[in-house]
């Protein structure tokens, strides 16, 4: 947990939202178990041009990397009560 925090904490990403936007898609969800998902994604971060008279909608924004992952969740449900 230390390693994201300290990387957090050097590249905020409130920071990094003045320059760069990021989109995220999911390509699948499928359980593998009854405690299990396993989640197939894709997302793609884009660096933002200066924005011009027109306004900031119509800023160019140039494709800095595409990355596809995969990650497994283990669920657990706890009685709220105890």
């Amino acid at each position: 947990m230390g390693f994201i925090n300290d990387f957090y904490r050097s590249d905020p990403p409130q920071k990094r939202a003045d320059t760069q936007t990021v989109n995220v898609g999911m390509q699948s969800v499928l359980p593998t178990s009854t405690e299990r998902l396993k989640l197939n994604g894709s997302s793609d971060a884009r660096s933002a041009g200066p924005s011009d008279a027109a306004g900031p909608l119509e800023r160019a924004f140039s494709l800095l990397r595409i990355l596809h992952w995969t990650a497994v969740l283990n669920l657990s449900l706890r009685d709220l009560l105890s």
